[in-house]
């Protein structure tokens, strides 16, 4: 056999092999934090927030027929969805057009996009609602209480328990030797439970869409932030931006490059942000 016939069938019983994406016909959903995972040099750190306000320029994801995304759900021709890069499965969010004012609410059950440059991956059918066609800029709200009713209906979430009935309690006083005690007489009502329920909150929430004021958008990198005033000083310089922030007890300096009118010149920034030792700077958009 000669050497390229045996690479080959060894690559055929190996590595070498290319495996398809995973395909199904059946939801198995599940709650997911997940662990830390990377596209080439990019790393990405899964974390439960239920709290995320946010901007970032959004993409139009490849999605397929019976693809199984991150949280179990089979994706289907039509299926309103999107990825995150951290957010807990699934989340709900509203997602703000920011170039035309267009809002849906989302649930997300993917991970991605794998570009430190876009942050929201969209279903096609998300995108035609907010009319979005290629790279855009959008707002990230998400909606903290259909979030939390998603991760406890599925065995996940922060924790959160109600509260301990509270109540005003009337004793009599002590019956003669031998009888039985009294029966404490509890006034005040249970507290609430969440309502975690289909009703108050479906698997998946209606989209909208609802019509946004709009106004100019502007590029902005976030370089991340510093408790030593001479890296953030260096870096600022490194990256022709500027820090913010001041000293004290708990000194915090805010590394940040633009504003830049054109997207193309906030990738471009970014790009030199990430060579120069800034791995978790992000593109953001102000308005």
């Amino acid at each position: 056999m000669t050497r390229g016939l045996l690479l080959a069938a060894l690559c055929g019983l190996t590595a070498c092999q290319r495996h398809a994406p995973e395909t199904a016909t059946a939801d198995r959903v599940h709650y997911l934090v997940g662990d830390a995972w990377h596209a080439g040099a990019n790393w990405f750190y899964p974390r439960e927030t239920f709290d995320l306000h946010a901007t970032c320029v959004a993409t139009v994801g490849r999605f397929h027929d019976g693809q199984v995304l991150a949280d179990g759900v089979v994706f289907h021709t039509g299926l309103l969805t999107g990825g995150h890069q951290t957010l807990q499965l699934p989340s709900v969010v509203q997602v703000t057009n920011l170039l035309n004012g267009r809002r849906i609410t989302l649930r997300l059950d993917d991970r991605g996009p794998a570009d430190p440059a876009r942050g929201l991956e969209l279903s096609p059918e998300a995108a035609r609602l907010l009319g979005a066609s290629g790279p855009t800029p959008v707002a990230i709200d998400e909606d903290s209480g259909w979030s939390q009713a998603l991760a406890r209906r599925l065995g996940g979430g922060d924790g959160t328990l109600a509260a301990a009935p509270v109540g005003v309690v009337s004793v009599e006083s002590l019956p003669p030797p031998g009888s039985a005690l009294p029966t404490a007489v509890t006034e005040a009502a249970t507290a609430a439970r969440p309502d975690d329920s289909a009703t108050a909150y479906p698997d998946r929430p209606p989209p909208g869409p609802v019509q946004m004021p709009v106004g100019p958008v502007a590029y902005v990198i976030d370089g991340g932030s510093f408790s030593d005033r001479r890296y953030a000083v260096n870096f600022a310089q490194r990256i022709g931006g500027r820090f913010t922030g001041s000293g004290g007890r708990r000194p915090s300096f805010e590394v940040i490059a633009g504003p830049y009118a054109r997207l193309d010149e906030a990738e471009a920034a970014l790009d030199l942000a990430r060579r120069v030792g800034l791995t978790g700077a992000r593109l953001t958009v102000e308005q």
